[in-house]
């Protein structure tokens, strides 16, 4: 009889005191460091689960986000101080549902549909394993005031030579009109706001 299985070997070994050899246990998991009292709690869900509904209904596959659900809800329970059944071992049987389910779909044994669950984060936040700083939003062109030639306390003579219809102008503190002619004013303007207001009017005219 032909013998179809492979003794696999990692090519690293483990050398025990009495001489012993073995190949190396890493990425193998540490199943003797599993406690046997959680897993005997969990073990008598599973066996109550069994009762109630078949023993490997579970196993025909739910969405994420009921294993999810329930996970969080046995958790609040407990942490409220409900101890009317084991909260905790019903948290943890569902979140190793939700394990189960969630690499059988990975491997195309379950329906895709089966993993429901939202995602708030983009594929490069998934990948660093935190929230990244957002993009920063492109600011618009900052307006830039005309510079004046002129400061505060300058004499100008300001030479309009356009025709100005019915044109109110704040000079100061001095309202001049003019309406239909040629101009020529010389002002001392009170501050640069007065001079820009000016400025702005003209160019409307």
């Amino acid at each position: 009889m032909t013998d179809p299985y492979k003794t696999k070997d990692s090519g690293t070994r483990r050398t025990f005191d009495t001489g012993s050899v073995r190949d190396a246990a890493t990425g193998k998991g540490r199943y003797d460091l599993v406690s046997p009292i959680a897993l005997l709690r969990v073990a008598l869900l599973y066996e109550r689960g069994a009762v109630k509904y078949d023993p490997r209904n579970w196993e025909k596959g739910q969405p994420l986000t009921v294993f999810l659900d329930c996970a969080i809800r046995h958790l609040q329970k407990h942490l409220a101080g409900f101890r009317d059944e084991d909260h905790m071992a019903a948290a943890c049987w569902n979140t190793m549902g939700f394990i189960h389910v969630e690499d059988m779909v990975a491997r195309g044994l379950l329906p895709a549909e089966l993993n429901d669950l939202p995602c708030f984060v983009t594929p490069e936040e998934a990948a660093a394993g935190k929230y990244l700083p957002p993009m920063p939003t492109p600011k618009p062109p900052e307006h830039k005031p005309r510079k004046s030639m002129f400061k505060v306390g300058d004499k100008v003579k300001v030479n309009i030579s356009c025709q100005l219809t019915s044109l109110h102008q704040k000079i100061g503190s001095i309202i001049r009109r003019a309406s239909d002619v040629r101009a020529s004013w010389c002002v001392l303007f009170d501050d640069l706001e007065d001079y820009n207001l000016f400025e702005s009017s003209l160019d409307k005219a």
